[in-house]
Protein backbone atom coordinates (compact mmCIF):
# COMPACT_ATOMS: atom_id res chain seq x y z
CA UNK A 1 0.00 0.00 0.00
CA UNK A 2 1.32 3.43 -0.92
CA UNK A 3 1.61 6.10 1.69
CA UNK A 4 0.36 9.61 1.01
CA UNK A 5 3.90 10.88 0.48
CA UNK A 6 4.59 8.23 -2.16
CA UNK A 7 1.30 8.49 -4.01
CA UNK A 8 0.95 12.27 -4.46
CA UNK A 9 4.04 14.31 -5.16
CA UNK A 10 4.53 17.41 -7.28
CA UNK A 11 7.54 17.29 -9.57
CA UNK A 12 10.34 19.38 -8.12
CA UNK A 13 8.61 20.15 -4.84
CA UNK A 14 10.99 17.98 -2.84
CA UNK A 15 14.04 19.57 -4.44
CA UNK A 16 12.68 23.05 -3.77
CA UNK A 17 11.87 22.23 -0.16
CA UNK A 18 15.28 20.65 0.41
CA UNK A 19 17.09 23.57 -1.19
CA UNK A 20 15.06 26.09 0.76
CA UNK A 21 15.77 24.26 4.01
CA UNK A 22 19.50 24.06 3.30
CA UNK A 23 19.69 27.76 2.44
CA UNK A 24 17.63 28.83 5.45
CA UNK A 25 19.68 26.65 7.83
CA UNK A 26 22.98 27.90 6.42
CA UNK A 27 21.87 31.51 6.60
CA UNK A 28 20.47 31.03 10.09
CA UNK A 29 23.77 29.55 11.30
CA UNK A 30 25.68 32.49 9.87
CA UNK A 31 23.29 35.04 11.36
CA UNK A 32 23.30 33.24 14.72
CA UNK A 33 27.08 33.47 14.81
CA UNK A 34 26.84 37.27 14.57
CA UNK A 35 23.56 38.04 16.37
CA UNK A 36 23.51 35.66 19.36
CA UNK A 37 26.46 37.33 21.15
CA UNK A 38 24.77 40.71 20.72
CA UNK A 39 21.58 39.39 22.32
CA UNK A 40 23.56 37.67 25.07
CA UNK A 41 25.60 40.73 26.02
CA UNK A 42 22.55 42.98 25.91
CA UNK A 43 20.58 40.81 28.35
CA UNK A 44 23.00 38.88 30.60
CA UNK A 45 23.34 41.67 33.17
CA UNK A 46 19.58 41.76 33.66
CA UNK A 47 19.34 37.95 33.87
CA UNK A 48 22.13 37.69 36.46
CA UNK A 49 20.66 40.65 38.35
CA UNK A 50 17.40 38.73 38.58
CA UNK A 51 19.04 35.41 39.42
CA UNK A 52 21.26 36.55 42.31
CA UNK A 53 18.56 37.84 44.69
CA UNK A 54 16.10 35.08 43.85
CA UNK A 55 18.35 32.00 43.68
CA UNK A 56 21.64 33.04 45.26
CA UNK A 57 25.05 33.86 43.83
CA UNK A 58 26.19 30.27 43.34
CA UNK A 59 24.09 29.85 40.22
CA UNK A 60 25.73 32.63 38.18
CA UNK A 61 27.96 30.46 35.98
CA UNK A 62 25.26 27.86 35.37
CA UNK A 63 22.67 30.50 34.47
CA UNK A 64 25.15 32.32 32.20
CA UNK A 65 25.83 29.13 30.22
CA UNK A 66 22.14 28.27 29.96
CA UNK A 67 21.31 31.82 28.95
CA UNK A 68 23.97 31.71 26.22
CA UNK A 69 22.57 28.45 24.85
CA UNK A 70 19.05 29.87 25.02
CA UNK A 71 20.07 33.02 23.17
CA UNK A 72 21.71 30.93 20.46
CA UNK A 73 18.67 28.65 20.12
CA UNK A 74 16.18 31.52 19.96
CA UNK A 75 18.31 33.45 17.48
CA UNK A 76 18.75 30.40 15.25
CA UNK A 77 15.04 29.55 15.30
CA UNK A 78 13.93 33.10 14.55
CA UNK A 79 16.48 33.54 11.75
CA UNK A 80 15.62 30.20 10.18
CA UNK A 81 11.90 30.98 10.25
CA UNK A 82 12.37 34.42 8.69
CA UNK A 83 14.75 33.14 6.00
CA UNK A 84 12.54 30.16 5.09
CA UNK A 85 9.51 32.42 4.69
CA UNK A 86 11.55 34.96 2.73
CA UNK A 87 12.90 32.33 0.33
CA UNK A 88 9.48 30.83 -0.30
CA UNK A 89 7.80 34.19 -0.84
CA UNK A 90 10.67 35.32 -3.05
CA UNK A 91 10.40 32.25 -5.26
CA UNK A 92 6.62 32.64 -5.44
CA UNK A 93 7.00 36.29 -6.45
CA UNK A 94 9.66 35.40 -9.01
CA UNK A 95 7.42 32.69 -10.46
CA UNK A 96 4.56 35.15 -10.87
CA UNK A 97 6.85 37.67 -12.59
CA UNK A 98 8.32 35.09 -14.96
CA UNK A 99 5.09 33.31 -15.90
CA UNK A 100 2.76 36.31 -15.86
CA UNK A 101 1.85 36.19 -19.55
Amino acid sequence: MLTQRQSVSKPGSDAFTTGSNILSCSGALLLTFFLAPLLYHATIAWVLGFTQPHYGGGWDDFVAVLWGLGCAAVTFGACQMVLAITFRLGVARLTVLIFRH
